[in-house]
């Protein structure tokens, strides 16, 4: 994750591990953007198996990772937790 992010912008981002490399930023977008409006998505190589997922504001932050943390999706469980 990029060093220049703000306060503001860690407050509003999350990181989602767990990920296989079958889930796209696309897919990422589309299950987030139900919580806020998304900034930015930073996917990391897909043997990696993480993201982060900043938001517009922190306004739907701590919904989308109640809802999304043990979600299971294209084989894969998140693990949705605040960006450090």
């Amino acid at each position: 994750m990029p060093s220049q992010y703000t306060r503001d912008e860690w407050a509003a981002t999350l990181m989602v591990s767990g990920l296989s490399g079958e889930v796209s930023r696309g897919d990422l977008l589309s299950l987030f953007e139900v919580y806020g409006t998304i900034n930015s998505i930073f996917r990391g190589k897909c043997s990696q198996g993480f993201a982060f997922v900043t938001f517009e504001d922190d306004s739907g932050v701590s919904e989308a990772r109640r809802e999304l943390n043990g979600y299971r999706f294209k084989g894969c469980t998140f693990d949705v937790r605040p960006a450090r």
